[in-house]
Formats: C-alpha cells, sequence, structure tokens
C-alpha cells in the first residue's frame, strides 16, 4: 500500500473506535509492519541484519494502477513485432515514481499466439521481477490471466512469455504488468 493509504487506515474509524482489543492489536501489529517494509525495503541490499528476514514472505499484489507498463489493442497490427520502452516502479515497494527501464517486443506468431520479450536494460545489479499479462475483452472484462515465475533479470538477459488466447476473437487489449518482487 501507499503511505497514504496506510495513513488513511490508521484516520479511519475502524482503526480508531474499535472496542474490540484483539482488532485494534492486530491492525496496529499489520500497519507497523508495513509501515517498516516501506522504509527497510528500498534499502534491502544495504541491509545484511537477521531481522529485516521476514520481508521474504511478502509478495506485492497486482497494483494494476500503477504497475501497468505497457498497453496493445490486440486486434490491431500496428504493433507486432514492435519493441516499446516502458518504466517501472524500480522497487517492490508501492510507488507513483517509474524510475525502472525496460524494453518489451511484442511478437503476434498466429492469430491465437503472442510472443513477449521483457529485457531490463538500466540496470547493473540483477532484478527479481514477475511478468503478467492480462487480456481484457471488449467490454473490459477480464479473460485471462497469464502469469510468468519470479525471474532474475540481468541487463544481458531476458524473459519471453508466451500467451496462448483462450478466444482470441473477443480478445480486445493486453495489458503488461511488470512487478518486482523481493529476491
Amino acid at each position: 500500500m501507499l503511505p497514504i493509504q496506510l495513513h488513511q487506515i490508521e484516520q479511519s474509524i475502524l482503526y480508531q473506535r474499535n472496542n474490540n482489543e484483539q482488532i485494534q492489536e492486530l491492525l496496529k501489529r499489520l500497519l507497523y509492519q508495513a509501515y517498516r517494509f516501506h522504509t527497510l525495503a528500498p534499502l534491502r541490499r544495504d541491509i545484511d541484519r537477521p531481522e529485516f528476514l521476514p520481508l521474504e514472505w511478502y509478495l506485492p499484489r497486482e497494483y494494476t494502477e500503477m504497475n501497468i507498463t505497457d498497453r496493445v489493442d490486440i486486434q490491431s497490427t500496428l504493433r507486432f513485432g514492435i519493441q516499446v520502452d516502458v518504466q517501472t516502479c524500480s522497487s517492490p515497494v508501492p510507488s507513483v515514481d517509474r524510475t525502472a527501464d525496460w524494453k518489451v517486443v511484442y511478437r503476434k506468431r498466429s492469430h491465437d499466439k503472442w510472443t513477449l520479450k521483457v529485457h531490463r536494460h538500466d540496470e547493473t545489479n540483477e532484478t527479481h521481477a514477475q511478468v503478467t499479462a492480462i487480456i481484457y475483452d471488449y467490454e473490459r472484462r477480464v479473460l485471462q490471466v497469464d502469469r510468468g515465475e519470479t525471474f532474475i533479470f540481468t541487463t544481458s538477459n531476458q524473459y519471453e512469455l508466451e500467451i496462448v488466447l483462450n478466444n482470441p476473437y473477443e480478445a480486445k487489449e493486453l495489458y503488461l504488468l511488470i512487478k518486482p518482487v523481493i529476491s
């Protein structure tokens, strides 16, 4: 969650006027962990301390409003085989800042098969990330979600995601998410 969202929880009626002590303590502990994570996660390479290991359980949600890196109209033939530069958050901590540079290549192999090649080209260190493709129909309903495994990106490799459309004639848009994760 973004810091403003965490603050909104602290100011909420649920948090401030809850008469149940167990719920109050649980919310307090979870907010503490969220703030601590938000503060320390960007520094994880500089921190070599055992108490920071609980971050291994953390896998960020699919923040579509922040992580969407690119969108393709599946019915259009203009983007097939095109390389696109996109930007995302560079940290697994949700942020509106987009500082990570990626290259994405879209290839349509047949009427129902696509290949996406994703390459991180601005970072000298390795980056752990997960690539997800979301397919929408004409009414903006999700038809299909293809999620790749967590991959270690370096400047010398790329990730390839093969997509077979379940219903190619109803598929309208492909949204690409690139989500940095804790290593």
